[in-house]
């Protein structure tokens, strides 16, 4: 037997998975659901168009607007995340993923004070305020599920800055384009968010949700 054969032997379990292929597996899953979310966005350009341009002519069609989609974006960046976390969650799941989509409703009502009072209409800068009030908000209720309480701030300041800095870099890709702008933006998001989470359980491999 060579130096870099590994001998199995009987009654023993085999090596479990290094935080490499754990890393390699989030890094796949959020880009293969980034690029499905993005094909799908093409695929139904027309009715989204159409969508768009009926929004267009109702009252406050931007907060609406705005609000739904922080929600979408957030809860579909923390259901996938709950496929990563989901030997580290042990039952209330709904409570992981509903906090992202309440952070992506806030978000939304704060890029529409933004917008609507003339501070600023920059879609990086709305992007990140739009990633800090979803990151901060969804991590600071997931908190009260951490069975380590000492973990509590290292999970809040990364996900706050990892996804304000992600959600920036989307809505700037996304922000006045057209639909394959929107497609790009999301899938630039999701792929974003699955490579943070990635190296954060790499680094907090204790890290575990009641």
């Amino acid at each position: 037997m060579s130096g870099n054969e590994v001998k199995i032997i009987k009654g023993v379990p085999p090596p479990k998975k290094t935080q490499g292929n754990k890393q390699i597996q989030a890094i796949i899953i959020f880009s293969c659901i980034g690029l499905f979310i993005a094909i799908g966005i093409l695929l139904f350009q027309e009715s989204i168009e159409s969508l768009g341009e009926f929004l267009l002519e109702r009252k406050n069609y931007f907060v609406w607007t705005q609000m739904g989609i922080g929600a979408f974006i957030s809860t579909l960046a923390s259901s996938v995340g709950l496929l990563i976390f989901r030997k580290k969650i042990r039952s209330r799941h709904y409570l992981f993923v509903i906090s992202a989509t309440i952070g992506g409703l806030v978000g939304g009502l704060i890029q529409t004070g933004l917008y609507n009072g003339g501070i600023t209409r920059n879609g990086f800068i709305l992007g990140a305020f739009m990633g800090l009030a979803s990151g901060g908000i969804s991590s600071m209720i997931q908190t009260q599920l951490m069975i380590l309480n000492r973990k509590n701030m290292r999970w809040i300041s990364y996900n706050t800055i990892s996804w304000t800095i992600v959600f920036a870099l989307g809505w700037a890709i996304s922000w006045d384009k057209d639909v394959a702008g929107l497609a790009s933006g999301a899938a630039a998001i999701l792929i974003g968010v699955g490579i943070s989470l990635a190296i954060f359980l790499s680094n907090n491999p204790d890290i575990e949700f009641s």
